[in-house]
């Protein structure tokens, strides 16, 4: 089945934020709890579409899920401007106003989980609990950080390039089909199922000028250079370490999709945050693909209650939102 949502659009300086809600938003009298979900790298909202027809079964909780700025239905930030983990961090804070959030709970999955923490080193009395799906981040290695120049210079020509890309093509007309475009997302992405792939291209196709295109920004495909991007990330962590205190839960897919090493530095990443922080960290593998939150969304689901259930419910903190 389904789930029923609100669409919603939050004017920005450069477009809108786009995004959409699942559950019924609580009254004063009887009020409920936001859970903001952020999606994957160049996935979309209704990438929790499925969990959400099973998380808010649960009247106690709604889900704001948006798209992430370049992606879905959000629009592409300005000509010559790079994305950042700061502009993301911003973006998502221009979020909780429009919705005066002043407490909520992370639900997130791979790239928005980077996002997520960075997120709570910067308001961590905002934030009151992280559920983090399959959290994929490559470790800032000492080449990396021996050779952040030539990192930047990579990344400078990368978006130039697209930029002129995007130039030269405006105005063409696409030749992209429906059919063609579900046949490269089931070939791009190995995680997901036909059903998954089709509920993604709901927000990650659109009409422009009568033709088919991807919704999503192109410059995001470059990074600035992804690696320039892990370097940034990794630049909060001493914050991300000493401010972050509320309770993390890392399901975790098994067998690691992404390969044994970058799963031993994701697992390194959750132990310097139990080490480093007042955060209790609690880690859960799930049999299943970098996108199991789709394929096994009751699953998924069940596991968040229990966090939200043992860690707030159960110790008479339910998710208080009073300052």
């Amino acid at each position: 089945m389904i789930p029923k949502s609100k669409q919603f659009e939050i004017e920005v300086g450069w477009g809108k934020i786009a995004g959409q809600i699942f559950g019924e938003i609580g009254t004063p009298e009887q009020p409920n709890h936001p859970i903001l979900c952020l999606h994957g790298f160049l996935d979309n909202s209704n990438s929790f579409r499925p969990v959400a027809s099973y998380l808010t079964k649960n009247s106690n909780y709604y889900m704001i899920c948006i798209d992430l700025p370049g992606m879905g239905l959000s629009s592409s930030i300005s000509d010559g401007i790079p994305y950042s983990t700061r502009f993301f961090v911003m973006a998502i804070r221009r979020v909780t106003l429009h919705f005066n959030l002043e407490k909520f709970v992370f639900l997130t999955h791979s790239f928005g989980c980077s996002i997520s923490l960075a997120y709570s080193a910067c308001y961590p009395d905002q934030v009151l609990g992280l559920a983090l799906i399959d959290f994929a981040m490559k470790e800032c290695n000492i080449e990396l950080r021996d050779n952040l120049g030539e990192c930047w210079k990579e990344g400078i020509e990368v978006y130039l390039k697209a930029e002129k890309f995007l130039k030269d093509k405006n105005g063409s007309k696409s030749e992209l089909t429906y059919d063609h475009a579900l046949k490269r997302l089931l070939e791009s992405n190995k995680f997901i199922d036909e059903t998954a792939a089709v509920i993604l291209l709901e927000r990650g196709l659109e009409f422009v000028d009568g033709t088919l295109r991807y919704s999503r920004d192109i410059r995001l495909v470059t990074g600035i250079s992804m690696r320039e991007y892990h370097l940034e990330f990794h630049g909060v962590y001493d914050c991300l370490f000493k401010n972050l205190s509320s309770p993390v839960m890392l399901m975790y897919a098994t067998p690691p999709p992404f390969g044994q090493e970058l799963f031993e530095q994701i697992m390194k990443i959750m132990n310097e945050i139990k080490m480093n922080s007042k955060s209790e960290v609690e880690l859960i593998p799930v049999e299943g693909t970098h996108h199991f939150h789709m394929l096994k969304p009751q699953q998924t689901a069940e596991a968040v209650l229990k966090f939200l259930q043992d860690k707030f419910e159960s110790n008479n903190n339910y998710l208080q939102t009073d300052k």
